[in-house]
């Protein structure tokens, strides 16, 4: 009779939860943060009101990485969300 245990290994994530959470994590509304605002102002002289108009008017002009450097502060999980899926994992 063997008594050598076999090497612990941790508890699988669960996938389906981690995708709902990242489907929900990722078409949930967003806020402009004064990040982008502000950046919105000073490169493209666009006021707060005008924002969202403009981003569905001219987004598409943008290069992509112009794109990304705008909506990555808006796509960054805030720390929250981040603990949403830390148990998960």
């Amino acid at each position: 009779m063997s008594t050598e245990r076999s090497p612990w290994r941790p508890p699988r994530p669960d996938l389906e939860a981690i995708e709902g959470l990242t489907r929900e994590a990722l078409t949930s509304a967003r806020n402009l943060t004064p990040q982008v605002l502000e950046h919105l102002l000073s490169a493209h002289e666009v006021l707060g009101e005008r924002a969202a108009a403009w981003l569905r008017e001219e987004l598409g002009s943008l290069e992509s990485y112009e794109i990304d450097l705008l909506l990555s502060p808006v796509f960054t999980p805030a720390f929250a969300t981040r603990l949403r899926f830390e148990d998960g994992l």
